[in-house]
């Protein structure tokens, strides 16, 4: 199908990249897409995703203080 109205092409285009599913970095609150994410760790049982080895490294040190419902992350 042909579109050419660009405002038309692009709504289309929130649509698909909207539909992926996507997790936050629990110490950075980076939106992560788990099918890509390079950086993961396990902890009782759940799969926790990161942006960087940084994040990773900090979580993995203290992780419930990044999944403390009152931790903030700064990003």
């Amino acid at each position: 199908m042909y579109v050419c109205d660009p405002w038309a092409r692009e709504i289309r285009g929130t649509a698909t990249e909207s539909a992926v599913p996507r997790v936050k970095d629990p110490v950075c609150g980076m939106d992560i897409d788990p099918a890509t994410a390079r950086h993961t760790s396990a902890h009782e049982g759940q799969t926790y995703y990161f942006c960087a080895p940084g994040c990773k490294r900090a979580f993995d040190g203290e992780p419930d203080k990044y999944l403390d419902p009152a931790y903030q992350p700064s990003m």
